[in-house]
């Protein structure tokens, strides 16, 4: 604990630092981004020690974990998606790590949670299943471990947070494992939850219990009493951040879920499974179908890395232009973005996508069929070229979760892929020679030329 610090804010009978209390001593008039990150995290860590947030349990473990336990990285750039995400991916495959909090020094206002929230859902993070309801302003992020939900637990600087929330810097703690051990009676004893409460400090049940006791007492002094307590829901585990209504709202409406799985198969065996879909489903549309999508790497491999995914389509007379954001074979939920232009334009997009670095395509060719039905789109792709077809199942809906996908192909008889077979079988595609093209071999209004030639 830091020692020789102002305490100014008077809580429940408890006294405690303001982040300014903690500026005055270490910013010195300097403004955050000049302090440096081994400090931002002594602060951080210094509020969850001196009990701030309520939690006994957090107290505890901010004293007792190693830094690898409780792992803590300062972000000064909430809106580096990828960067929250191999920073969470890292530490939830660390089997050392129980705990990682991501500190947002600059994340100062309503505005700048709502770009953060935004972030957290592009690398991989989504909103609760039964999430709050609209008009709360109430935020429930989450992150799957495996088959369990891992609750993230928001703290920032905002004076309409609950104290409890109410820390120096902006935070989104993450509990990195699930449940590995049976829980005291009095705590959440649900495997597809993990919370920080989870974490194994090696106590006695009679201490935990103990714990849980002081943990209930000191709450409720902090938020002011039972009553206002059980009224405060912003101040919920479950929750993430409270927001004001029109900001939670507009972040919630500006993320666009793609939710789909997806199965390669040979083109006997996807005329087959043809037959069981027109059986289920209405079908609703064929189309042929040109689509060219970007690929980085120079062998034309699929970059199983990538999170920006690239593809013009020519669709019967429609050409469009989609961007998807988030991991192909590893995410089943993208941010996804599509725009429709003419197409005597498309030698004009090639240029730009070569000015901007990107000069490698594969052009595949298929006959697109799409079925919908049981809160589903189905489409499925055959390549006569290749004797290769790809069956997806994708949500109509977005917030139904993806056992109505799982449904779907237990129904049908079809296994999803994993990420691995998703990457062999892209691959397969990637590497037939006459899919692939390369702009510094051929020009773009040429290649614009041959592709409408042939559609």
């Amino acid at each position: 604990m830091i020692h020789d610090l102002a305490r100014t804010l008077e809580l429940g009978g408890y006294t405690f630092p303001t982040r300014e209390d903690y500026l005055t001593r270490y910013a010195a008039g300097r403004s955050v981004d000049e302090i440096s990150a081994d400090t931002i995290t002594t602060i951080q860590s210094d509020w969850h020690i001196r009990g701030q947030n309520g939690c006994v349990f957090a107290m505890h473990a901010a004293r007792s974990l190693s830094a690898r336990q409780w792992r803590h990285e300062v972000l000064f750039d909430h809106r580096d998606a990828r960067r929250i995400r191999t920073l969470i991916t890292r530490s939830v495959a660390d089997p050392g790590n129980d705990v990682l909090s991501l500190i947002f020094p600059q994340v100062t206002t309503p505005e700048h949670v709502q770009v953060l929230v935004r972030s957290a859902l592009e690398a991989g993070c989504h909103l609760a299943p039964d999430d709050p309801a609209e008009g709360s302003g109430l935020i429930a992020l989450r992150y799957r471990l495996g088959a369990a939900d891992s609750w993230i637990v928001g703290f920032a600087p905002l004076p309409n947070l609950p104290a409890t929330r109410r820390a120096p810097f902006t935070e989104l703690a993450i509990r990195t494992k699930t449940k590995d051990r049976p829980t005291h009676p009095d705590l959440n004893k649900d495997a597809g939850q993990a919370h920080l409460a989870d974490i194994n400090l090696d106590y006695p049940p009679d201490v935990v219990h103990l714990l849980i006791n002081k943990t209930r007492t000191r709450t409720t002094k902090i938020l002011g009493g039972t009553q206002r307590r059980s009224q405060m829901k912003a101040a919920k585990a479950r929750t993430t951040f409270a927001l004001p209504v029109d900001i939670a709202r507009h972040s919630k409406e500006e993320f666009m879920e793609e939710v789909e799985k997806r199965t390669g198969l040979a083109l006997k065996a996807a005329l087959i499974l043809k037959g069981r879909v027109e059986d289920s489903f209405e079908r609703r549309s064929v189309a042929n179908r040109t689509v060219v999508v970007k690929v980085d790497k120079e062998d034309f491999s699929p970059d199983p890395d990538a999170l920006l995914d690239i593809k013009a389509k020519l669709i019967g007379d429609r050409t469009l232009l989609s961007v998807k954001y988030g991991n192909w074979h590893t995410d089943s939920v993208r941010r996804e973005h599509e725009v429709r232009f003419e197409r005597d334009d498309l030698g004009n997009l090639f240029a730009i996508l070569k000015l901007l670095g990107h000069s490698r395509f594969i052009v595949l060719s298929s006959i697109r069929t799409t079925w919908s039905g049981d809160g589903v789109v189905i489409t499925l792709d055959e390549y006569p070229k290749l004797g290769k077809a790809l069956f997806e199942v994708e949500l109509a809906d977005a917030e139904q979760g993806e056992e109505v996908i799982d449904a779907v192909f237990a129904r049908l008889g079809v296994t999803p892929m994993d990420s691995r077979q998703t990457v062999e079988f892209i691959a397969g595609l990637n590497q037939a020679e006459e899919a692939q093209v390369d702009l510094g071999r051929i020009a773009p209004q040429e290649l614009a030329k041959e592709l409408v030639g042939s559609h």
